[in-house]
C-alpha cells in the first residue's frame, strides 16, 4: 500500500478594510483535496478576539473592484444576531 503525498495547500497573504477603515492581513489557504475549503489563519484570531466576535455573528466579505486601478480590495463586515426569546429576528451592524 502506497501512501499519496498530498502537494501543500494554495496559500495568499490578503488585505481587508474593516467597517472602522482599518486596513487587516489575513491568510487565506485553499485546503487541498476533496472539498477545498477556504480557511483564514494568521490575523483571524486577533481580530476575532479584538472585536469579541461570538458563534451566530455574520461576517461578509466584499470585493469592490477599483475602476481606476483594475485592482480589487476587499471588506470585511460583522453584524450581531438580534435574539429575542431564543429566536434570532435579524441581525444590526456590529459596533
Amino acid at each position: 500500500m502506497s501512501m499519496m503525498m498530498s502537494s501543500k495547500p494554495e496559500s495568499s497573504n490578503s488585505l481587508l478594510e474593516d467597517e472602522e477603515g482599518q486596513i487587516r492581513r489575513f491568510t487565506l489557504t485553499i485546503r487541498n483535496g476533496r472539498h477545498k475549503k477556504p480557511l483564514l489563519s494568521a490575523g483571524w484570531r486577533p481580530f476575532v478576539n479584538e472585536k469579541n466576535l461570538q458563534q451566530g455573528y455574520k461576517v461578509e466579505f466584499f470585493k469592490i473592484p477599483d475602476e481606476v486601478s483594475g485592482e480589487s480590495r476587499y471588506k470585511i463586515k460583522l453584524k450581531k444576531p438580534v435574539v429575542v426569546f431564543n429566536t434570532v429576528l435579524g441581525y444590526v451592524p456590529l459596533s
